[in-house]
Order: structure tokens, then C-alpha cells, then sequence
């Protein structure tokens, strides 16, 4: 969960809740099969739900047809199986495995993508300054609105990443000092090393 940033993980019980199954037929290969009855195998296709037509496939590899009197046994590659993740999710499939990250950003995420961004420049700030890794800094900027909020919600998590040991919203002229641009804002931060007794 930490090397992929997700903070938390459910199993779902049915794929349904991560993708969508829609099953149309091999028109390149049932043409061959059933000639000019491929009208009728459409309209079974249709009246059918897509993941029991998938089901039946994964089970035994082949699917009995009957309709209007007529009968086909078909296989799986006389089917095309397209798959599309829900809305709010992104999915990908391997084999029987299905997994899915939610896509909604809630407000609480975005307040930790505004902190986990800040943390970035400030830690190219220490390195481009020189400071060496251990280094406990003192932190100097002008955080305000979006990005003010971002930093009461998260200032613990910034001062553990960050090793500072003050974090004082002013501009205050530190050993080394930045203006970025940070989701349409101009922020700046001044950084300099604690000073050591």
C-alpha cells in the first residue's frame, strides 16, 4: 500500500463493481459457422446477460445456441469480449485476476496531493542547498487558501518528511529560498538548517 500510495484495499465480491462486460459475435469466424443465421445469433446475444454468456465460456470453453429451432455449439472465440471499468474506476484484467483504483478524488485526497507536492520542492530545496540528508530545517512561507488549508490538515505529515523543526507562515529570509507555482498559486518557501548549541 505504501510503494503504490492507496490507502486501503477491498475485495470485491462480484467484477461488476470494477468493469462492465459487453459480448458482440466473431463476425470473421461465425460468418463461416453459421452463414446467414448470424442475425439469430445476435439477437440471442442480446437477450442474454453478458457475464452469464462469459461464465458459460470460462466454465467450459463452449456454448450451446438454441433458437428458432436451430442449434450451435459455439467457443469462446467466436465471441468478442470487450471490457470498459465503471465510471470512477480504472481496471485492468490479467486472466482471472481484475483489479481496480477508484478515481474520485475526495477533498481530503487532494489536501494530501497539495502537501505531498510542497514536500517535493522542499526536499529539491534541501538538496539544491546543499543540506545534508540528516539536516533539521526551519521552514519559512507564505501558505494561504487551498494550500494553507492543505498544510493545518497535514503539517504533522509535512514536518516528518521534511525533518523541520519550525514552520512559521511568514517570509522570512532563510540559507535558501524559492518561488514555484503550485496549483495556480505562487508560493514561496524560504528554508534554512536548525542552528545547533
Amino acid at each position: 500500500m505504501d510503494e503504490l500510495n492507496v490507502k486501503s484495499i477491498k475485495r470485491v465480491r462480484n467484477t461488476n463493481e470494477l468493469v462492465e462486460y459487453s459480448v458482440k459475435p466473431n463476425l470473421t469466424l461465425l460468418g463461416q459457422k453459421v452463414g446467414k443465421d448470424i442475425p439469430i445469433i445476435r439477437s440471442w446475444i442480446s437477450e442474454q446477460a453478458s457475464n452469464s454468456i462469459i461464465n458459460s465460456i470460462k466454465n467450459s470453453d463452449t456454448i450451446t445456441i438454441e433458437k428458432k429451432g436451430k442449434s450451435w455449439e459455439l467457443r469462446s472465440e467466436d465471441f468478442i469480449i470487450d471490457e470498459s471499468p465503471i465510471a470512477g474506476i480504472s481496471a485492468v484484467s490479467n486472466d482471472d485476476l481484475i483489479g481496480g483504483i477508484s478515481t474520485e478524488l475526495t477533498e481530503i485526497l487532494i489536501r494530501e496531493g497539495i502537501v505531498r507536492d510542497i514536500i517535493r520542492q522542499v526536499q529539491i530545496m534541501r538538496k539544491d542547498a546543499n543540506f545534508a540528508v540528516e539536516d533539521r530545517i526551519s521552514v519559512h512561507a507564505n501558505f494561504d487558501g487551498a494550500i494553507g488549508e492543505a498544510m493545518n490538515a497535514f503539517k504533522d505529515y509535512f514536518i516528518n518528511e521534511t525533518l523541520t523543526v519550525s514552520l512559521d507562515n511568514d517570509i522570512e529570509k532563510g540559507e535558501f529560498s524559492r518561488t514555484f507555482d503550485l496549483r495556480g498559486q505562487h508560493v514561496t518557501v524560504s528554508i534554512e538548517r536548525n542552528k545547533r548549541i
